[in-house]
């Protein structure tokens, strides 16, 4: 089912945003994981996946300007809803 999630919210996305999307929903899983082991909860520990995310794709050589923050957003709210379990 997570990956028909993606492919629709994939699929919706302007062009510019797809790439950004994928690569994000790489790094929430990365984030999340390592968000576990601190004592952050709720909007804390988004904003610092958030945050953190953007500046791995800045890094990586996305324009700042290119990213879209909703679509970190998506990403780290789907890798959320899949760790309800």
């Amino acid at each position: 089912m997570n990956w028909l999630v993606k492919a629709v919210i994939w699929f919706f996305l302007p062009h510019h945003d797809r790439n950004i999307f994928l690569e994000a929903c790489k790094l929430a899983s990365m984030q999340i994981e390592q968000q576990d082991e601190t004592e952050y909860y709720g909007g804390t520990k988004h904003a610092i996946a958030y945050e953190r995310i953007r500046t791995i794709l800045v890094k990586s050589g996305y324009a700042k300007s290119d990213i879209t923050g909703a679509v970190i957003h998506m990403a780290i709210a789907l890798r959320y809803l899949q760790s309800i379990r």
